[in-house]
Order: structure tokens, then sequence, then C-alpha cells
């Protein structure tokens, strides 16, 4: 196994959903891809909702789990354009075994991403531009995905 760092992977959105990002995971590794806006999604859509969700019900109990966040940023209070504008974050929210998350206030956003990273199941982190960029406190404990608001 590697030790913990930032690995190059690919520049085309979908392998590095597909082949890091999933094959790491499944091979005990917790990798972090970001998808710098949720509007890039759709070209892993396949991996985000077929694939990683259900991996440990499709292999017959030989994974236990799949520790892959994959963390996006979602809304258009950017003035980003209209490929960089768009919330998508609803499509997710219907696919069994995909956890997402979405803080409303620096406080949720820094517990909830620790969370994240702990979980072995695959959730995705959804930050927005706004409450990424709010004054508030980061200091705070860690909010469990199960007691989010």
């Amino acid at each position: 196994m590697r030790p913990i760092g930032i690995i190059p992977n690919p520049a085309s959105g979908k392998d590095i959903r597909r082949l890091a990002a999933l094959g790491s995971a499944l091979m005990g590794m917790r990798p972090v891809p970001e998808i710098m806006f949720i509007d890039f999604t759709p070209v892993c859509f396949d991996y985000l909702t077929n694939q990683a969700p259900k991996v440990r019900y499709m292999c017959g109990g030989q994974v236990d789990n799949l520790p892959l966040v994959v963390r996006t940023t979602s809304g258009g209070w950017i003035r980003a354009a209209g490929q960089h504008s768009q919330s998508l974050e609803g499509w997710f929210t219907q696919v069994p075994g995909l956890k997402v998350v979405m803080p409303a206030t620096p406080y949720d956003a820094k517990g909830l991403l620790t969370a994240s990273l702990r979980d072995n199941n695959p959730p995705l982190a959804v930050a927005s531009p706004a409450v990424s960029s709010a004054a508030g406190s980061k200091n705070d404990p860690v909010t469990y995905i199960a007691a989010a608001r």
C-alpha cells in the first residue's frame, strides 16, 4: 500500500472516478477524488450511481466496505457560467447505498467532511461555494452523518 498523500490522476473526469478512485478504494485505500463542479458528474454517473454505492451488494459479501469520498461543489452563486452553476445533488439522493452530505454552515462543513472521511461506505460530499467561503468556526467537533440536520 502506498503512503498517504496526493497521487497524480488522469485529467479525464471519468477516468479519475473509474480507475483511480474506485480501484483504490477496493484495494483498501481511502481516496478522495474531487470534481470541481457538480456539473461534471454526469460524465462519471455510472460509477457514482451503479458501481461505487452498490459494489458491496453485487460482490456476494466479498467486499465489506468501500471507503471512497467524492467531493464536489454545487450552486450558481459564484457567476461561473452555464456549465458550472447547476445544483444536481437531488439526483444523487435517490441512489441506494450512496450518502449525500451538503453542509449549510462552516460548522457542518468541517464536521460532515470529517465524518465522510471516516465512513466505510461512499458518501458524496457536496459543498456550496457560499458556505465554503463563509466566516465561522471550523474547529468544532465531528457531526455524524446519521445525526446531521
